[in-house]
């Protein structure tokens, strides 16, 4: 009886233990840097920084991050990421993106307006790697247009 059980153990373990339904890791997945399709154009930010901020709430120190991406070391066309909270992850983890076209045209995502617009921030931990996947639409400041933003990802570490 014991052997049998002993068995049955073991196939369930190997069974459970072996499937991924299909899924993969999502840390593993993204590239190095920015990268996103803007309208269908794939966009890759190779100038890539990460800013510390402390802000005091309360006697705490709440401590941010800002994420710059540039497409080159000085261009105007760049991609700013507020994110809240060093140390959390989740989708609601980002103050604020802002998207800078080559023609200087400023486009933003806040959560507090745009529901179109998704960041989820998978890595954001103290050994300073920050990774996430972002998507949606941007919305011309000051202006009618709009950009749609698909497969977006970032994976810096500073």
């Amino acid at each position: 009886m014991k052997r049998i059980f002993a068995l049955i153990l073991i196939l369930c373990f190997s069974l459970f233990s072996c499937s991924n339904d299909g899924k993969t890791d999502q840390k593993t997945e993204i590239p190095k840097g920015i990268t996103v399709e803007i309208n269908g154009v794939t966009k890759v930010f190779n100038e890539v920084s990460v800013e510390k901020y402390g802000q005091t709430q309360g006697g705490y120190v709440d401590l941010s991050l800002i994420l710059s991406g540039r497409i080159e070391k000085n261009s105007i066309e760049r991609i700013v990421f507020s994110i809240t909270n060093k140390g959390e992850n989740g989708d609601n983890k980002v103050n604020q993106v802002m998207y800078v076209d080559q023609n200087d045209n400023e486009y933003y995502y806040d959560p507090s307006t745009n529901q179109n617009f998704s960041v989820d921030v998978i890595e954001n931990d103290l050994m300073f790697i920050l990774k996430g996947r972002f998507s949606g639409i941007l919305y011309q400041n000051k202006g009618g247009n709009k950009l749609s933003f698909k497969n977006g990802s970032f994976n810096v570490q500073y």
